[in-house]
Protein backbone atom coordinates (compact mmCIF):
# COMPACT_ATOMS: atom_id res chain seq x y z
CA UNK A 1 0.00 0.00 0.00
CA UNK A 2 2.61 2.24 0.51
CA UNK A 3 4.22 1.73 -2.60
CA UNK A 4 1.56 1.94 -4.68
CA UNK A 5 0.56 5.52 -2.70
CA UNK A 6 3.46 7.03 -1.76
CA UNK A 7 3.97 9.11 -5.23
CA UNK A 8 0.04 10.73 -4.83
CA UNK A 9 0.25 14.36 -3.66
CA UNK A 10 -2.74 14.25 -1.52
CA UNK A 11 -1.04 11.68 1.01
CA UNK A 12 0.44 13.75 3.96
CA UNK A 13 1.09 11.39 6.70
CA UNK A 14 0.85 7.19 7.05
CA UNK A 15 -1.58 5.99 10.00
CA UNK A 16 -0.41 2.41 11.64
CA UNK A 17 -4.27 2.15 12.63
CA UNK A 18 -6.95 3.22 13.81
CA UNK A 19 -8.23 1.78 17.75
CA UNK A 20 -5.85 -0.91 17.45
CA UNK A 21 -6.17 -2.68 20.59
CA UNK A 22 -2.17 -3.78 21.03
CA UNK A 23 -2.13 0.31 22.24
CA UNK A 24 -3.13 -1.07 25.38
CA UNK A 25 -0.28 -4.01 25.63
CA UNK A 26 2.52 -3.59 27.67
CA UNK A 27 4.79 -4.16 25.04
CA UNK A 28 2.45 -2.86 21.79
CA UNK A 29 4.85 -0.08 21.61
CA UNK A 30 7.27 -3.08 20.10
CA UNK A 31 4.73 -3.60 17.40
CA UNK A 32 4.14 -0.03 17.16
CA UNK A 33 8.01 0.79 16.62
CA UNK A 34 7.81 -2.19 13.79
CA UNK A 35 5.08 -0.07 11.94
CA UNK A 36 6.18 2.90 12.22
CA UNK A 37 9.78 2.16 10.87
CA UNK A 38 8.42 0.01 7.96
CA UNK A 39 6.67 3.62 6.98
CA UNK A 40 9.80 5.59 7.09
CA UNK A 41 11.56 2.83 5.49
CA UNK A 42 9.44 2.53 2.29
CA UNK A 43 8.72 6.65 2.30
CA UNK A 44 11.19 8.90 4.20
CA UNK A 45 9.20 11.90 3.36
CA UNK A 46 5.95 11.71 5.36
CA UNK A 47 5.24 11.11 9.15
CA UNK A 48 3.25 8.57 10.64
CA UNK A 49 0.77 8.41 13.47
CA UNK A 50 -1.95 5.79 14.64
CA UNK A 51 -5.50 6.98 15.69
CA UNK A 52 -5.43 6.04 19.87
CA UNK A 53 -9.02 5.76 21.52
CA UNK A 54 -6.49 4.92 25.24
CA UNK A 55 -5.02 7.97 25.22
CA UNK A 56 -5.07 7.84 28.76
CA UNK A 57 -3.22 4.22 28.91
CA UNK A 58 -1.23 4.51 25.12
CA UNK A 59 0.51 7.76 26.13
CA UNK A 60 2.05 6.10 28.85
CA UNK A 61 3.07 2.79 28.20
CA UNK A 62 5.47 4.03 25.35
CA UNK A 63 2.94 2.97 22.22
CA UNK A 64 2.38 6.47 21.76
CA UNK A 65 6.11 7.32 21.92
CA UNK A 66 6.62 5.84 18.44
CA UNK A 67 4.59 8.24 16.44
CA UNK A 68 6.06 11.10 14.32
CA UNK A 69 2.56 12.72 15.03
CA UNK A 70 0.24 12.02 18.45
CA UNK A 71 -3.06 11.11 17.18
CA UNK A 72 -6.25 11.34 19.39
CA UNK A 73 -9.57 9.96 19.27
CA UNK A 74 -12.35 11.59 21.36
CA UNK A 75 -9.59 13.59 23.23
CA UNK A 76 -12.48 15.19 25.31
CA UNK A 77 -13.19 12.01 26.98
CA UNK A 78 -10.17 12.79 28.90
CA UNK A 79 -10.16 16.44 28.82
CA UNK A 80 -13.25 17.82 28.51
CA UNK A 81 -13.45 21.45 26.11
CA UNK A 82 -10.15 21.41 27.12
CA UNK A 83 -9.03 18.95 24.43
CA UNK A 84 -5.94 18.81 23.66
CA UNK A 85 -4.05 21.58 26.22
CA UNK A 86 -3.41 19.20 29.28
CA UNK A 87 -1.96 16.48 27.11
CA UNK A 88 0.69 19.57 25.72
CA UNK A 89 1.77 20.35 29.13
CA UNK A 90 2.97 16.47 28.96
CA UNK A 91 4.46 16.86 25.66
CA UNK A 92 5.94 19.73 24.58
CA UNK A 93 7.90 19.20 21.92
CA UNK A 94 5.13 16.97 20.21
CA UNK A 95 3.01 17.69 17.58
CA UNK A 96 -0.23 16.49 17.66
CA UNK A 97 -4.04 15.29 15.29
CA UNK A 98 -7.19 14.67 16.11
CA UNK A 99 -7.36 11.31 14.11
CA UNK A 100 -11.35 11.13 14.97
CA UNK A 101 -13.32 14.01 16.41
CA UNK A 102 -17.12 15.20 16.88
CA UNK A 103 -19.25 18.08 15.73
CA UNK A 104 -19.04 20.15 18.89
CA UNK A 105 -17.37 23.28 18.52
CA UNK A 106 -14.25 22.41 21.45
CA UNK A 107 -12.99 20.27 18.92
CA UNK A 108 -12.28 23.25 16.63
CA UNK A 109 -11.30 25.54 19.04
CA UNK A 110 -9.10 22.92 20.11
CA UNK A 111 -6.99 22.56 16.81
CA UNK A 112 -7.32 26.61 15.77
CA UNK A 113 -6.14 27.75 19.04
CA UNK A 114 -2.96 25.34 19.44
CA UNK A 115 -0.53 26.01 16.54
CA UNK A 116 0.96 22.11 17.87
CA UNK A 117 -2.63 20.64 16.57
CA UNK A 118 -1.97 19.96 12.79
CA UNK A 119 -6.02 19.34 12.19
CA UNK A 120 -8.87 16.83 12.89
CA UNK A 121 -10.97 14.61 11.18
CA UNK A 122 -14.43 14.92 11.66
CA UNK A 123 -16.58 11.81 12.14
CA UNK A 124 -18.69 12.35 10.33
CA UNK A 125 -18.49 15.89 8.18
CA UNK A 126 -20.42 14.29 4.98
CA UNK A 127 -23.42 12.21 4.32
CA UNK A 128 -22.39 8.83 3.31
CA UNK A 129 -23.64 5.38 4.04
CA UNK A 130 -22.37 4.80 7.99
CA UNK A 131 -22.87 6.37 11.23
CA UNK A 132 -22.73 10.16 10.99
CA UNK A 133 -24.53 11.46 14.07
CA UNK A 134 -26.03 14.43 14.00
CA UNK A 135 -25.84 14.87 10.36
CA UNK A 136 -27.80 13.26 7.74
CA UNK A 137 -27.82 9.35 8.36
CA UNK A 138 -27.78 6.31 5.48
CA UNK A 139 -27.32 3.59 7.02
CA UNK A 140 -28.61 -0.26 8.24
CA UNK A 141 -31.11 1.51 10.50
CA UNK A 142 -32.92 3.40 7.79
CA UNK A 143 -34.30 0.33 5.90
CA UNK A 144 -32.38 -1.57 3.18
CA UNK A 145 -29.42 -0.26 1.02
CA UNK A 146 -29.17 -2.36 -2.57
CA UNK A 147 -31.55 -2.36 -5.20
CA UNK A 148 -34.11 -4.64 -6.02
CA UNK A 149 -32.33 -6.37 -8.82
CA UNK A 150 -29.91 -7.14 -6.09
CA UNK A 151 -32.07 -8.48 -3.41
CA UNK A 152 -33.38 -10.93 -6.41
CA UNK A 153 -30.13 -12.28 -6.86
CA UNK A 154 -29.07 -12.34 -2.48
CA UNK A 155 -31.91 -13.57 -1.04
CA UNK A 156 -34.70 -16.16 -1.94
CA UNK A 157 -38.50 -14.78 -2.82
CA UNK A 158 -40.10 -14.42 0.87
CA UNK A 159 -37.12 -13.25 2.31
CA UNK A 160 -36.60 -10.66 4.75
CA UNK A 161 -36.62 -7.71 2.77
CA UNK A 162 -40.07 -9.32 1.17
CA UNK A 163 -41.36 -9.54 4.97
CA UNK A 164 -40.67 -6.16 5.85
CA UNK A 165 -42.44 -4.97 2.56
CA UNK A 166 -45.62 -6.49 3.93
CA UNK A 167 -44.75 -4.86 7.25
CA UNK A 168 -44.05 -1.16 5.23
CA UNK A 169 -47.86 -1.63 3.58
CA UNK A 170 -49.35 -2.64 6.86
CA UNK A 171 -48.01 -0.06 8.59
CA UNK A 172 -48.37 2.68 6.04
CA UNK A 173 -51.16 1.48 4.09
CA UNK A 174 -48.97 0.91 0.98
CA UNK A 175 -49.54 -1.19 -1.46
CA UNK A 176 -46.66 -3.51 -1.43
CA UNK A 177 -46.92 -7.36 -1.28
CA UNK A 178 -49.28 -8.30 1.48
CA UNK A 179 -50.74 -5.00 1.28
CA UNK A 180 -53.91 -3.40 0.60
CA UNK A 181 -55.68 -0.62 0.40
CA UNK A 182 -57.51 -1.94 3.58
CA UNK A 183 -54.08 -1.69 5.18
CA UNK A 184 -54.26 -0.90 9.07
CA UNK A 185 -52.15 2.28 9.44
CA UNK A 186 -50.85 2.61 12.84
CA UNK A 187 -49.63 6.65 12.86
CA UNK A 188 -50.88 9.52 11.20
CA UNK A 189 -47.97 10.47 9.24
CA UNK A 190 -44.47 9.49 8.62
CA UNK A 191 -41.82 12.09 10.38
CA UNK A 192 -40.02 14.57 7.76
CA UNK A 193 -37.04 12.92 6.50
CA UNK A 194 -34.14 15.06 6.82
CA UNK A 195 -32.49 16.13 3.84
CA UNK A 196 -28.94 14.69 2.27
CA UNK A 197 -27.54 14.24 -1.19
CA UNK A 198 -30.94 13.54 -3.20
CA UNK A 199 -31.62 16.97 -2.19
CA UNK A 200 -29.04 18.39 -4.28
CA UNK A 201 -29.40 20.09 -7.12
CA UNK A 202 -29.80 17.23 -10.18
CA UNK A 203 -30.02 14.52 -8.20
CA UNK A 204 -33.15 14.25 -8.94
CA UNK A 205 -34.89 12.99 -5.94
CA UNK A 206 -32.79 9.89 -5.92
CA UNK A 207 -32.02 8.51 -2.27
CA UNK A 208 -28.69 6.47 -1.22
CA UNK A 209 -30.17 2.91 -2.45
CA UNK A 210 -28.67 3.11 -5.82
CA UNK A 211 -30.14 4.14 -9.86
CA UNK A 212 -33.73 3.69 -10.43
CA UNK A 213 -34.66 3.87 -7.13
CA UNK A 214 -37.28 6.65 -6.97
CA UNK A 215 -38.56 8.00 -3.38
CA UNK A 216 -42.13 7.69 -2.81
CA UNK A 217 -44.77 7.82 -0.59
CA UNK A 218 -43.70 5.88 2.24
CA UNK A 219 -41.59 3.18 -0.16
CA UNK A 220 -38.73 3.59 -2.52
CA UNK A 221 -39.92 2.41 -5.74
CA UNK A 222 -37.88 0.84 -8.69
CA UNK A 223 -40.50 1.69 -11.40
CA UNK A 224 -41.93 -1.70 -11.44
CA UNK A 225 -44.49 -1.82 -8.91
CA UNK A 226 -41.54 -3.07 -6.03
CA UNK A 227 -41.20 -1.06 -2.84
CA UNK A 228 -38.35 -0.49 -0.13
CA UNK A 229 -37.71 0.63 2.87
CA UNK A 230 -36.06 3.52 3.49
Amino acid sequence: MLRRDRNHPSVVLWSIGNEIPNQLDRDGYKMAKELIDICHAEDPTRPATSACDQSATSSRNGFMDQLDIMGYNYIDRLYNTQTYVPEHVRFPKRLMLGTETGTAIHYWLGVRNNDYVIGEFIWTGIDYLGESGTYPRRGMGRGSLISRDAEARILPAGGILARRSRVAAYRFGGAGAGGGAGARRTGAARRPRRPGLADLPGAGGRGACGPGLERGGGRLDDGAGGDQLR
